[in-house]
């Protein structure tokens, strides 16, 4: 009984370790179709019919008031996507929690602080904090851009970034609102759409520091949990009005904001010993020092246009890499893409230990792509060994001359002695 219980203890445990040995990227599960949108005091919905087409295009819409919005009932989310456009005065529900639960949420200041009483209230300035940027309270200016109508700012200062803005630069688009400071050293964080060198915010608490280009218009958050966030300075980005130099950008940010773009997902990882001849060799589950190992495993990328999952392709001169990494990496290769697989070859590092393979793949617009394997190295058998090395030729060829040296010895002297004891 004692053996049994002992048994299941140690079972157990391995389980546990195995675990906690492996880690991969949290999977999203797509396409997220439901979304909801708060109307902002004075904003009227005919005045962005492009932009909710857009959204009507990519699932179901609901238009609901800041007080009478309910993300969740009975514990369960209702929406995969929430919109404030405007500002609503004060919203009930708490977007960080919503954020966090692995859902997108996409916050537009309004362009016209008059009307709206003011341009952003509190609660959401607090979310953007959240979010990794906060509102200017004034609105960006650029006078020598437009000297007649300074708050009118024209730009094309997009990130570098295929998900975020396409395979080719869209054109420059028509900007009016409010600024937003980046939080520095935040890694999560993208400035989308940056202001002119010219731009200035009259602000005092950002005189001095926030001018040009670190003036963000648009910023985007990839979470670690999957989900996403985009902060939008002015409504004005997404309405009719200027539609026809903003419609390709404002299209794409929504989408990405819904997860149409830039989602990756990793499975079938494998990785296995090779023969000299290049053939797999699956015998054992632990690798030795030396030995030559192939590292696989298939990564795709969710093609919002077909709702597909197609292969991820990387630039050919930035691709995914893997590493050996015991503390820090032993090894380190590029995996060469084959159709949905990709694949290294590499040889263990001339040391023995617990390793793991290490994938941790972040770009710039692109879900992170993070695996951890465990996979340890052991040390040579002593059957394992080279029983003739080359390096130790000169000592053979010692050993062997001392033993030829000895028998000729015994050759000559042996019958000497023979013939001296007849005689005596």
């Amino acid at each position: 009984m004692n053996r049994v219980f002992f048994g299941a203890c140690l079972a157990s445990v391995v389980a546990l370790a195995s675990a906690a040995a492996t880690f991969e990227s949290p999977s999203i599960d797509l396409p997220r179709q439901r979304t909801v949108v708060v109307l902002g005091r004075g904003v009227a919905r005919d005045e962005y019919s492009h932009f909710f087409a857009t959204l009507e295009r990519l699932g179901s819409v609901a238009v609901a008031a800041a007080a009478d919005v309910k993300l969740k009932v009975f514990e369960e989310y209702q929406y995969d996507n929430a919109v404030v456009l405007g500002n609503p005065g004060k919203v009930a529900a708490d977007l960080i929690d919503f954020v966090d639960a692995g859902n997108n949420v996409m916050v537009v200041a309004s362009s016209d602080g008059t009307s709206a009483g003011e341009y952003l209230c509190d609660e959401l300035r607090a979310v953007a904090v959240d979010l990794g940027a906060e509102f200017t309270q004034t609105p960006v200016a650029d006078p020598f851009g437009s000297p007649t109508a300074p708050d009118l700012i024209t730009t094309d200062k997009f990130v570098k970034s295929k998900p975020l803005i396409g395979a080719t630069t869209p054109p420059a688009v028509k900007y009016l609102g409010l600024g937003l400071q980046v939080e520095e050293f935040n890694p999560l964080v993208i400035q989308v759409l940056s202001a002119t060198s010219t731009s200035y915010v009259n602000d005092e608490a950002v005189v001095g520091k926030l001018y040009g280009a670190n003036i963000g218009l648009v910023t985007a958050i990839q979470t670690r949990v999957g989900s996403r966030g985009v902060l939008v300075g002015g409504s004005a980005l997404l309405a009719d009005k200027y539609w026809a130099s903003n419609g390709a950008f404002v299209t794409r940010l929504t989408e990405w904001a819904q997860q149409r773009h830039g989602v990756l997902r990793q499975s079938a990882i494998d990785y296995f010993k090779l023969t000299e001849d290049g053939e797999d060799d699956r015998d054992g589950d632990m690798f030795r020092i030396g030995q030559h190992i192939r590292f696989s495993m298939t990564i795709e990328e969710y093609d919002g246009a077909t709702a597909e999952w197609v292969p991820y392709a990387p630039p050919a001169d930035d691709p995914v890499q893997v590493e050996w990494t015991m503390l820090d990496p032993y090894v380190r290769a590029d995996l060469k893409q084959v159709g949905k697989t990709h694949t290294a070859d590499m040889q263990a590092p001339d040391k023995y230990g617990v390793f793991k393979f290490v994938v941790d793949h972040r770009r710039v617009g692109y879900t992170p792509l993070v695996v951890h394997h465990q996979c340890p190295i052991r040390p040579m058998r002593m059957n394992e060994y080279e029983r003739f090395l080359v390096a130790a030729y000169p000592y053979y060829l010692g050993t062997f001359s001392a033993m030829a040296g000895l028998a000729l010895m015994g050759a000559v002297y042996l019958p000497l002695l023979s013939g001296r004891a007849r005689t005596d």
